[in-house]
C-alpha cells in the first residue's frame, strides 16, 4: 500500500509525466520546420534531435550521482532540472529573433541541448519510487505513472493544433518577436516547466 503522506508527491510525478509526453507530441511535429524556417537543413535537423537525447542521456548520471549523493533529497535536483528545461525552452522560443541561418539554428539547437540535460532529470520518478514506495506499492504508483504518459500523448496533438493557429508579433523591451506555430512551442513547454517547479515546492 502506498502511504498518504506520498500522495502528493505521486500527483506531482504524474504532471511530470504529461508536461513530458506533451512536450514531445508538440515539440516533434514542428521541430523540421522550425529548423527549415529559420535557415537550416535536414542535416541540421537531426542534430539537433541527436543533441537533445544525448545531453539527456549524458546528464541522466549526473542527477542519478547527485541525489545518491545528498541523501536521497530530490528536491534540489529536480529545481535545477525545471530551470534548465524552463531555460532552454525560453531560448528555443527566442530562436526567431536571431538572423536567420547559422545563428538561429544554432539557437534552436542550444535550447534543444539545454532542455535535454533538464529533461535527464525528470528520470529521478524512478528513483524516488524505488526508495520512498514500499515494494507491494511500487507496482500500482508504477503503472499509474505509465497511465499518466500515455494519457499526455494523447493531450498533446490538442496542444499542438491550438499552438498551429499562432500568428502573431509581441513587442518585449523594444524587440519585435515573432510568436508563430514553430516558436510558441518553446512557450508551451517553458509553461509547462514553471508549473512543473512550483509544484515541486
Amino acid at each position: 500500500m502506498v502511504e498518504k503522506s506520498y500522495i502528493v508527491s505521486i500527483i506531482v510525478l504524474t504532471m511530470v509525466n504529461i508536461v513530458d509526453s506533451i512536450t514531445y507530441s508538440c515539440v516533434g511535429p514542428s521541430l523540421i520546420f522550425y529548423v527549415t524556417d529559420m535557415g537550416g537543413y535536414q542535416n541540421a535537423y537531426g542534430l539537433i534531435v541527436s543533441a537533445s537525447w544525448i545531453s539527456t542521456l549524458a546528464m541522466t548520471t549526473f542527477y542519478g550521482l547527485w541525489v545518491d549523493g545528498n541523501g536521497y533529497k530530490f528536491h534540489a535536483p529536480y529545481a535545477a532540472s525545471f530551470a534548465m528545461g524552463f531555460t532552454g525552452s525560453i531560448l528555443y522560443f527566442l530562436a526567431q529573433i536571431f538572423p536567420r541561418g547559422i545563428w538561429a539554428v544554432s539557437a534552436i539547437f542550444m535550447g534543444r541541448l539545454i532542455t535535454g540535460m533538464g529533461a535527464a532529470g525528470h528520470t529521478l520518478a524512478y528513483s524516488w519510487i524505488a526508495t520512498a514506495i514500499p515494494r507491494d506499492g511500487q507496482r500500482m504508483v508504477l503503472t499509474i505513472l505509465s497511465l499518466t504518459r500515455t494519457g499526455g500523448m494523447v493531450i498533446g496533438p490538442f496542444v499542438n493544433f491550438m499552438v498551429a493557429k499562432v500568428d502573431t508579433v509581441w513587442e518585449i523591451f523594444g524587440f519585435a518577436i515573432p510568436v508563430n506555430e514553430n516558436n510558441s512551442v518553446g512557450l508551451v513547454v517553458a509553461l509547462g516547466e514553471v508549473i512543473l517547479f512550483t509544484a515541486t515546492f
